[in-house]
This record gives structure tokens, sequence and C-alpha cells, in this order.
């Protein structure tokens, strides 16, 4: 039923990091975050929460599936050597195709969350440059001040029309 190449195990051992995760939301739990920047509408640090909340709620139950996935189909769930869980549902080709769809759809959920999450910080560090970046990387400080939106540039450019005069002008 499930395939046995050397990349299925690799897939299979970074699938078991169930206890990292743990670990992580155990961390982001206790821990206190810096506020938002004042830039941001409460609208947005809503749906910012709302969507840490369901990339850790995918994180939790993508390895649960899998672990229940590999059980319906009687494959051994290595913890360390030769220690190996025991089965959690009991196997049935039918509940592994279930599980299987499950958690290939929630794979995807996480992947779609986790660019949404990151395309997020790279529009608040870019284009509003808000400090977002460097208040989830200095763990605990808060965030700079808000900067404005567009540097002053050096020198001003012309309008487009002068512009095109200029290129323009060689040909008449």
């Amino acid at each position: 039923m499930l395939p046995t190449s050397p990349k299925w195990s690799v897939v299979s051992d970074f699938c078991s990091s169930c206890p990292t995760v743990k670990i992580r939301f155990v961390n982001r739990h206790y821990s206190t975050l810096p506020p938002f920047p004042a830039t941001m509408s409460p609208r947005e640090r809503s749906v910012a929460s709302a969507s840490e909340l369901f990339l850790y709620a995918l994180l939790v139950v993508q390895p649960l599936v899998g672990c229940g996935m590999l059980s319906a189909a009687r494959y051994p769930i290595v913890l360390y050597g030769s220690l190996h869980l025991f089965p959690i549902l009991p196997h049935s080709a039918m509940l592994y195709a279930v599980l299987r769809k499950t958690h290939t759809v929630i794979a995807y959920l996480l992947f779609l969350t986790f660019l949404a999450h990151f395309g997020a910080v790279l529009f608040h560090t870019w284009v509003v440059r808000d400090g977002t970046f460097s208040r989830m990387a200095r763990r605990g400080e808060s965030a700079p001040a808000a900067k404005p939106s567009r540097p002053p540039s050096r020198r001003r450019r012309p309008p487009a029309a002068s512009r095109w005069k200029r290129r323009l002008a060689p040909l008449n």
C-alpha cells in the first residue's frame, strides 16, 4: 500500500516531527510577544493571529492524521530504533484511503497557510515597512517605530511627458 523507496523514509522521518511542533507550541504559548506595530489595523491583527492559530492547528493535526494513516495501512511507526508505536487505528484499506486524502488536503492547506503568512510578512517588511519581520526575529523585543511608507528620493524625476520629449527630440 505504501511506497518503500528511500525517498519515502525521508518523508516519513520528516512527518514524524510531532515533538518539535509540541515544543514550539508550548514555547509560543508561554512566551510573551511584542505588540503589533501601530500601522496594523485591528482587522489585520485578528487575521494575523487567526492564521497563526490555524497554522499551529494544522501542524498538530497533520502528524496525527499521518500516524492514523500509517496505522490503518499496518505500516510500523518507528519511534527510535526498534521501538515502535502501537497501532492507533484498525487495519482498513478504506480508512487508509480516506486518511490518505485527508493527509494530502491538510498538507496543501498547511503549505498555502504558510505561503499566505510569509507573503504578509514580506508585504509588511518591503511595502509597508513597519518592522513586522524584526518583531518576529528579535524574540521579545518590541518593534521599532513605524517608518514612512516610502523613503524620500534623492532627486525628483521629471514628468513623463518631458521625458518622452527628450527621448524623441533627436528624431525630429
